[in-house]
């Protein structure tokens, strides 16, 4: 198997992305298991939040990311190192030199669910319901500005653009743009990802009981998973169950009893605790690129003057909040993305602050803000006040600390937290200053359009940043003819980011899966902060 030819230098930033099977992974890359797997057992795992379904088109939680990728498969899936793109239910594939035209020659022994063969017909309808406006789908920036999609075999698909798409390749890999099958989807019809679902991975849909249990069972036969796992399939474990726990205690207790076999969205404090159990052994994802930032509303009244939101950035101890809010588990933040992604601009670690309350002070008084009788700075009678929003179940110590680090500045910084499922509505509601949200990006230059783009005003472009330059720099970007053109582009918006003090980054996270040893083969795979990606290579230890 080996990759077809790329084509125009624009794309040639693939040959840093795309890197197929000539290349294509060594044995010691991948996680060791003791001893020959053995085939059976039911493997279970832990979980505090159910999604809202599993519907690839509608949903966009990591709790639903982590199931949708056992039940579908991408055209392209990912390498552990979230660079290298290999070969999925495509084959092959080529890009025209103007990047307008991508050609996928498909796998031609790959059946649904259903038993159904899989054609080049399923990729049409399934990108053709993820772009339908009544999908409502948050992916469809994904694939781009599709002018047709074009089946001329049964095992070959041409996407045609309207303009280039610079990461679409690896936008292909997410296990949202996984291939679905139509019949399941017009047999289940509103509820299908709750009702059922079809696809042709690893696993298939059993049943899902909200707030209680997802259940799959091995697709047996399964035989196109990735070429970077040893076992392409069948998987080795027959089920695999989601318990939703909401109850930390409860599910650190049955992690320590080997009713539940790993444990997903533990809180940092737990995991100091598990390490402590030796039938528990903490696995993590390396590389995983997933930022915990603080953003500003910046048509705000206290927020419009970029030095207010400078001081805000140089107030804050982000060493502090690593080590008292995550226990040390994450980095301190120095720009928007992990220095090792790809278009990385070093130049904004010299734009956002350091930890200086000096000069946090200083901003604050050249922007006219004077401290009154109570340490709070106020202005033409104003007090400078903000209002914190954020979640009660994960984000109070968070949320304390910032107040206390914005106080000793002379910043007042009210504090309302909601539950979970009440605060992304209330996002939506637009009541607030400043709120902190964790997201895991595949490149740079997603993060910058979803979030930075004024057609995304007012969500997720919640930070209301309306600016003709940064959106002529993200066609740029997205249109770039050449590596230079498009590393240029991104570097200028970081920059720009960085310049107007649009975020704070705080930490960039890491993912840790606190997992009983009698499981055997597993590496937590970071895309899309997923870790349960396909499961081929996991097996029980009979203990």
């Amino acid at each position: 198997m080996r990759a077809s030819r790329v084509g125009h230098a624009r794309l040639s930033l693939l040959a840093v992305l795309v890197v197929v099977a000539a290349v294509m992974l060594s044995a010691p890359a991948l996680a060791p298991a003791l001893g020959a797997p053995v085939r059976g057992g039911r493997l279970v795992v832990g979980k505090p939040l159910d999604p809202d379904g599993y519907d690839p088109h509608r949903v966009t939680a990591i709790n639903a990311a982590y199931v949708i990728s056992l039940i579908y498969d991408t055209l392209l899936h990912l390498d552990y190192d979230l660079k290298t793109i290999t070969p999925g239910l495509a084959r092959s594939w080529d890009v025209s030199r103007d990047g307008l035209t991508y050609t996928f020659e498909l796998r031609n022994d790959v059946r649904f669910h259903s038993g159904r063969r899989f054609t080049s017909a399923d990729v049409k309808y399934t990108f053709e319901r993820l772009l339908e406006p009544r999908t409502a789908s948050p992916h469809r920036f994904r694939l781009g500005a599709v002018e047709r999609i074009e089946t001329p075999s049964e095992t070959t698909v041409v996407l045609r653009l309207r303009e280039p798409q610079t990461d679409l390749l690896l936008q292909l890999t997410i296990p949202f743009l996984g291939i679905i099958d139509r019949e399941a989807v017009e047999r289940f019809g509103d509820r299908y990802g709750s009702a059922g679902a079809g696809g042709t991975g690893p696993f298939v849909f059993v049943e899902w009981v909200p707030n209680d249990r997802t259940v799959l069972r091995r697709n047996d036969a399964y035989r196109w998973g990735p070429q970077y796992y040893r076992n392409r399939g069948p998987a080795h474990v027959d089920e695999v169950v989601y318990r939703t726990i909401p109850e930390t205690q409860t599910l650190i207790f049955e992690l320590e009893r080997g009713n539940v076999h790993s444990g997903f969205g533990v809180r940092p404090p737990d995991i100091d605790v598990l390490r402590r159990n030796r039938d528990v052994q903490i696995l993590e994802a390396k590389p995983y690129q997933h930022i915990q930032y603080l953003s500003f509303k910046i048509t705000r009244p206290n927020l419009g003057d970029v030095r207010v939101r400078k001081a805000i950035s140089a107030a804050i101890n982000k060493a502090e909040l690593v080590k008292d809010v995550q226990r040390g588990q994450g980095a301190v933040a120095h720009g928007i993305v992990q220095p090792s992604t790809l278009d990385y601009w070093a130049g904004q670690e010299q734009v956002f602050p350091r930890y200086d309350p000096g000069q946090a002070r200083a901003l604050l008084e050249e922007a006219g803000w004077r401290p009154g009788p109570d340490g709070i700075r106020t202005r033409d009678g104003q007090r400078l006040q903000l209002q914190f929003f954020g979640i009660s179940a994960s984000q109070e110590e968070l949320a304390t600390l910032l107040q206390a680090h914005l106080k000793a500045v002379g910043i007042d910084m009210q504090i309302r937290l909601v539950t979970l499922s009440a605060y992304f509505p209330g996002l939506r509601n637009q009541d607030y200053d400043v709120w902190s949200l964790d997201y895991p990006y595949a490149s740079i230059l997603e993060m910058l359009n979803l979030y930075f783009w004024s057609g995304n005003i007012p969500s997720p472009n919640r930070v209301m940043w309306d600016d003709r330059r940064t959106d002529g720099l993200l066609l740029v970007a997205r249109r770039a003819r050449t590596d230079e053109q498009r590393v240029r582009a991104v570097h200028d918006l970081q920059k720009v980011v960085a310049e107007n003090h649009l975020w704070v980054p705080l930490w960039h996270r890491v993912l840790l899966v606190p997992t009983r040893v009698e499981v055997r083969g597993f590496r937590p795979h970071g895309v899309y902060g997923q870790a349960y990606y396909k499961l081929l290579d996991v097996w029980l230890e009979r203990r």
